[in-house]
C-alpha cells in the first residue's frame, strides 16, 4: 500500500471503524487460535450476523485503521476518521503509533446537552518533527429538543441535504 505493491499513495483516506471494543479469551495453554469467548465492553452485542463487524471490533479498531491509513497516504495527505468520542484516547494513542498526528477535531453531540457522542478527527502523517497542535473545533449539536440546530442545518445544506 501507499505506493508499494502497485498501489499509489492517496490524498485521502476515510473511515468509521466498529465503535465498540470487543476482548477475547483465548485457550488455556496456547492451544488454537481461536477465541473461547468474546466480551463487548460497549453497547450490547448486533443481532445480526452482517452488523455484527460494523458496530463491534471482531477484525480491529481505530488502532488498525489509523496503521491502514497511514500506510496508503501520500506525504500531505488526509486521513478523517469517525469514532466513539469514548474512545478519544485510543484514537490519538492509535494515530501516534501509526506515524499520525490528530491535526483537528470535532465532537459532535446528538441531542442539547447530552455530551458529545462521537468525534470526527482529520490527521496528517507525523514525520519530520511536524506534530504540531491539534485545533478542537466548536462542538456541533444535531438537535435542540426537537428539531435540527442552525449549527446543522448549515451541515446539511452544505451536503445539499436541505
Amino acid at each position: 500500500f501507499g505506493g508499494g505493491g502497485g498501489v499509489p499513495p492517496v490524498d485521502l483516506v476515510t473511515g468509521t471503524p466498529p465503535y465498540f471494543r470487543v476482548d477475547f479469551a483465548l485457550p488455556t495453554g496456547g492451544a488454537g487460535v481461536v477465541p473461547v469467548r468474546a466480551t463487548i465492553r460497549q453497547g450490547g452485542m448486533p443481532s445480526h450476523d452482517q452488523s455484527a463487524p460494523a458496530r463491534c471490533e471482531f477484525r480491529g479498531g481505530v488502532e488498525a485503521y489509523c496503521r491502514a491509513a497511514a500506510a496508503l497516504l501520500a506525504p500531505d495527505g488526509r486521513f478523517v476518521v469517525c469514532e466513539n468520542w469514548a474512545n478519544d484516547d485510543r484514537v490519538r494513542a492509535g494515530a501516534a503509533a501509526a506515524g499520525l498526528h490528530v491535526e483537528e477535531v470535532l465532537q459532535v453531540e446528538g441531542r442539547t446537552g447530552r455530551g458529545a457522542l462521537f468525534a470526527v478527527y482529520t490527521m496528517k502523517r507525523g514525520g519530520n518533527g511536524v506534530a504540531g497542535v491539534t485545533r478542537t473545533l466548536p462542538l456541533l449539536t444535531v438537535r435542540d429538543q426537537q428539531e435540527w440546530t442552525p449549527e446543522y442545518r448549515v451541515v446539511l445544506e452544505g451536503m445539499g441535504m436541505c
